[in-house]
């Protein structure tokens, strides 16, 4: 259960907390709690029942430094979850946020240290301060952190300061793109090193090119979302792809304008290049400018065609991907939906399969029926009924 109480802000005491009971995720942000006294004793008196803390937001570094310390070691032990977001920890220097970080208790598992500018650090006190994390922290969360602004040599020091037990390591949102080739490589190689789990989303990624060749054989999950790779040729698509090793088992490809603005041709074309490095669902494609119905929806009446399976039970498979707060029938609901699917961007599903692209210069439900009548009056337009046959429209 989450659960938020509301202390109010800028108190030099907080006050008391009641906790509702089996709350599991306790959200403590934007409370600035640098200014609360008894900051100690509310992290102290956290149920036992909570296992996510949300602490982003509360001006961290404006506590002194001793004082936020012993807070942190307080928070019980059933936390394995904590969350230090965007408290421009960057401004603690020095030794302070070592300090700070070796001081998280031992049953934090994953840390979200995102949004805190870190990149602005001496790349040294950085360096210093991501060492000193806790061996039983599997899952460091370091997005948004402007790392771009640090040199590739600095960066890769850093990047090797993490301890080898966190397998799960999230980079996104920090310009890494901005690199060359050469140092992409490194990076690339620094960051996987003894990770299971790579995301490197949001980076302006579309140049990566080979450099994903230098993964590391431990890396299972790579996350290549929103990075404009819709901007790379096929081949070039293709080519970054390919330099991934095999040992990683799914890559998130989501995000990117692979399909936008391409023609039916060249989507099916595309698609069918990925094919073979496809297998089992490596590779993950959704919201790439083509809907999940739209997606769904031509394999699914394949099935239709080929005898595979019935309309009415396509069509019920289909309404999962729909809302239809109209409560139709299965049927009428996918009709519905496909005619609107093949008539818009005017029309250009049906225009590919109709031959005579005057007549659909403009679609619309109302140029349907008048195709169902075309298919229907003598003498029968063959192609007419055709095409309605294979978008499953029922004349």
């Amino acid at each position: 259960m989450y659960y938020k109480p509301k202390i109010l802000r800028n108190k030099s005491v907080a006050e008391s907390i009641t906790f509702p009971k089996g709350v599991s995720s306790l959200d403590l942000s934007n409370n600035n709690l640098s200014t609360c006294v008894n900051l100690l004793q509310i992290l102290r008196d956290i149920p036992q029942s909570v296992r996510l803390l949300n602490l982003s937001r509360n001006n961290f570094h404006k506590k002194l430094l001793s004082d936020l310390f012993q807070s942190i070691a307080t928070i019980p032990l059933n936390v394995v979850s904590l969350d230090l977001s965007q408290n421009n920890l960057y401004q603690i220097l020095g030794t302070g946020l070592a300090e700070l970080l070796a001081a998280i208790p031992k049953g934090v598992t994953s840390l979200n240290l995102s949004g805190n500018v870190l990149g602005n650090m001496p790349s040294e006190d950085l360096a210093l301060a991501l060492a000193a994390l806790p061996k039983n922290i599997t899952s460091l969360n370091l997005s948004g952190n402007n790392l771009s602004s640090l040199s590739t040599a600095d960066l890769i020091k850093v990047l090797a300061a993490i301890p080898k037990t966190v397998t799960s390591l999230n980079l996104s949102m920090n310009d890494l793109g901005s690199r060359s080739a050469s140092e992409l490589n490194d990076i690339i190689s620094s960051s996987s090193q003894n990770r299971i789990s790579l995301n490197l989303s949001e980076n302006n990624l579309h140049n990566i090119g080979a450099a994903l060749a230098q993964i590391s054989a431990s890396l299972r999950f790579l996350d290549l979302s929103n990075n404009a790779l819709g901007k790379l040729t096929e081949k070039e698509l293709l080519d970054v792809i390919q330099a991934i090793p095999k040992t990683v088992t799914k890559v998130d490809l989501c995000h990117n304008e692979l399909l936008r603005n391409k023609s039916i041709s060249k989507r099916d074309v595309l698609l069918k290049s990925l094919q073979p490095f496809e297998q089992d669902g490596r590779l993950l494609l959704s919201h790439n400018g083509e809907p999940a119905f739209a997606r769904a929806l031509l394999p699914m009446l394949s099935l239709v065609k080929q005898g595979g399976l019935p309309l009415d039970i396509v069509s019920h498979i289909l309404s999962y991907f729909l809302r239809n707060p109209e409560k139709l029938y299965d049927n009428q609901l996918i009709q519905n939906k496909i005619i609107q699917s093949v008539t818009a961007n005017k029309g250009v599903l049906i225009n590919q399969r109709y031959k005579q692209m005057e007549f659909f210069s403009i679609a619309s439900s109302e140029k349907i029926e008048e195709l169902k009548k075309r298919a229907k009056n003598a003498p029968k337009d063959e192609n007419a009924a055709a095409t309605l046959a294979h978008f499953c429209i029922e004349i």
